[in-house]
């Protein structure tokens, strides 16, 4: 104890100071070892520690083994994150007869966990729940360690056992929604967030969380009235404004005017909240090398990741240098070969807004490029700070961010003609040939000849997020099965991972008048299987007007054509920048009764399909989608135009401007 404790009142009680009192008292009698136990539990049941620790400790000098001292003991180590000294306490009291075995096992598991003991405490656990089967707090923790090491089917069962005993018990019910929302069971998650909301109706995350297995499930007007509840309860909160605005993208029943108004009504309310700008960047206006910043958190195996990859790996004798900011810390072999063709790698997922911004600054960069717009792990924040003098958005996202700093967005003539306006608050940049460039898989697996000629029946195929299957996409789909006799259809999707959505998708294909007897529902698979599934379709499908990006691509480069209908907004032209680029303008559609008069007609060119499929991927690896150093050469030449111009505008402080032109 330290010199101003002995200098306290005795928790004895006595009313004297404690080094006149019990530090110098004879031999306590079992009444005072039982008053002193009596008065350790009340302090530490009403939160006062100091004191309870004092008795605790007095009644370890004359019982070194009293098991409920120990106990006390451990519990507060515990708590204060004393993992090691909480541990010795508990296996002390252990080696005692505690009243609560189970608590006390609970309490090492928790020491030992926290000690990153992760075997220890995973005994522990098991031991405390064999003790008390009913002891709820065991179950729970148990199931976060479980969820940790990987072991999400013991998790979900530990979870469902806490909520057996609790069925009000918060956490349990957070966290089984969140497990089985991982495991693309949103169907299955949703009843337990909306008794999580039930409890807790004025948390605004869960509000946002519950907008998302919505819009998983493609219940989008619900998941647009949950994100919108949680601005309610949080103005501020910029994940659920990117929820939102990603969520109007699926609307077929917005139109392109209407989505970038919303953007740029909350892409306001994100810069109005950010500290004023700084605009000292200390940067020369003529750099003898451009330092590009790449922001994204999809640095890895993602859409990202596969368009940037042969961008990157392109560029020879670049005067660019190219510096990454990882925002989400998670790496793969992909991730290994993007970071070769970087000058600098930082994960800022841990840093704070300040904390990146800075960063970025020091780091000089003069274009600094969101490749995420309002997809997770977006750091639109950094942005709206204004972290670089040119701020561009590209890639990662089809539409608007609404930010007013963000400076440009990259388009090509096909997503966004020159003579369209009003979709962006960017101002818009055009690629010559196309915005993105493809990196063929490295998966070495031949295209085969046309299915059809081995099955005897067409196969129609979509491989697309389920989300971007509305009323209106499925409606025509089931118009093109009934006009195809001899057709059948191919959806996969991660979404069809379990047999319940499978369940709630052929309710909605019945609904909208299809034969399930030839309609084939898949979930996700490994990469090289899923390019594998291309093997079982002849044509793809492109829904709308969210249509295919990433998807079609890799069906293309599996010899396998897309059937896209004419957008309105570069969201919805997608599959015209793929199409346009293959000079291949008969497999888009000008409107619905279009798209289905095509889809039937090309059922019956089967020669043609045979042929297309045979020549289509040296097609695509020859075109301006996969040809790497002409896209590095033109995107190169983009970027320097935008310091250009804005170096020349003279309005940046401490930069060099005495080498600039008229």
């Amino acid at each position: 104890m330290t010199q101003a404790g002995r200098n306290q009142p005795c928790p004895c009680g006595s009313g004297r100071k404690f080094k006149h009192c019990c530090a110098v008292a004879p031999a306590p009698t079992a009444t005072d070892l039982v008053s002193w136990e009596n008065r350790a539990l009340q302090f530490y049941a009403q939160g006062q520690t100091e004191p309870a620790e004092v008795l605790c400790r007095q009644l370890l000098q004359w019982d070194t083994k009293h098991v409920q001292a120990l106990m006390i003991l451990g519990s507060i180590a515990l708590s204060a994150k004393r993992f090691a000294q909480a541990a010795q306490f508990m296996q002390q009291a252990l080696q005692g007869s505690p009243p609560q075995p189970g608590k006390v096992f609970l309490a090492l598991a928790m020491a030992q966990q926290g000690l990153g003991q992760s075997a220890l405490a995973v005994d522990n656990y098991l031991r405390a729940i064999l003790a008390d089967d009913h002891l709820v707090d065991a179950h729970f923790y148990y199931a976060g360690l479980m969820l940790q090491l990987g072991r999400t089917d013991v998790a979900e069962a530990s979870y469902r056992r806490v909520l057996q005993l609790n069925p009000n018990y918060l956490l349990a019910l957070i966290n089984l929604a969140a497990v089985l929302k991982r495991g693309h069971r949103s169907l299955e998650a949703l009843p337990y967030l909306q008794k999580a909301i039930q409890l807790k109706p004025d948390d605004a995350i869960l509000h946002r969380n519950l907008g998302l297995v919505y819009q998983e499930l493609g219940r989008l007007l619900d998941a647009e009235q949950s994100f919108r509840e949680a601005l309610r309860l949080n103005p501020e909160d910029g994940v659920a404004i990117s929820y939102l605005l990603f969520c109007l993208n699926y609307r077929i029943d917005w139109t392109p005017q209407r989505r970038c108004d919303e953007a740029v009504y909350w892409g306001r309310r994100m810069a109005d909240r950010q500290p004023p700008h700084n605009m000292n960047f200390h940067l020369d206006a003529q750099p003898s090398r451009l330092r590009v910043g790449l922001v994204s958190g999809d640095l890895r195996r993602h859409p990202v990741g596969y368009f940037l990859e042969n961008l990157l790996q392109s560029r020879q004798d670049s005067p660019l240098d190219i510096l990454a900011y990882s925002s989400f810390d998670c790496e793969d072999e992909l991730t290994d070969r993007l970071r070769q063709h970087c000058h600098s790698w930082v994960l800022i997922e841990g840093m704070s807004d300040d904390q990146a911004v800075q960063r970025i600054r020091q780091d000089g960069i003069h274009v600094l490029i969101d490749l995420a717009g309002h997809t997770p792990h977006n750091r639109l924040a950094l942005f709206a700070r204004r972290s670089a003098p040119v701020q561009v958005t590209w890639l990662g996202y089809f539409a608007t961010t609404g930010l007013p700093t963000m400076d440009y967005i990259l388009v090509d003539q096909y997503v966004s003609p020159p003579d369209e306006e009003g979709h962006f608050s960017e101002q818009r940049m055009w690629l010559p040939d196309t915005y993105r460039c493809f990196t063929p898989p490295a998966e070495t697996i031949q295209v085969n000849p046309l299915p059809v000629l081995s099955s005897g029946h067409l196969t129609l195929g979509c491989f697309n997020n389920l989300s971007k299957l509305n009323d209106s996409v499925l409606r025509l789909w089931g118009q093109i099965l009934h006009e195809i006799p001899h057709a059948r259809m191919l959806l996969k999707s991660w979404q069809l991972g379990s047999l319940v959505q499978q369940d709630e998708m052929r309710a909605r294909l019945v609904a909208q008048g299809f034969d399930m007897s030839r309609v084939e529902l898949q979930g996700s698979s490994g990469y090289q299987d899923y390019l594998q599934s291309y093997h079982q379709v002849d044509i793809a499908l492109d829904p709308f007007p969210y249509t295919g990006g990433t998807v079609s691509i890799e069906g293309l480069w599996m010899g396998v054509p897309v059937l896209t209908l004419r957008g309105q907004d570069m969201l919805s032209r997608s599959g015209e920048n793929l199409l346009q680029n293959l000079n291949m303008p008969e497999w888009i559609a000008e409107h619905e009764q279009d798209y289905l008069r095509r889809a039937v007609d090309w059922s019956g060119r089967i020669t043609e399909l045979a042929k297309i499929r045979q020549h289509l991927r040296p097609r695509l690896l020859q075109s301006p989608l996969c040809d790497g150093a002409r896209f590095a050469q033109q995107w190169e030449y983009v970027l320097w135009e935008m310091w250009r111009r804005f170096a020349k505008q003279g309005i940046i402080n401490n930069i060099n401007t005495n080498s600039l032109g008229d």
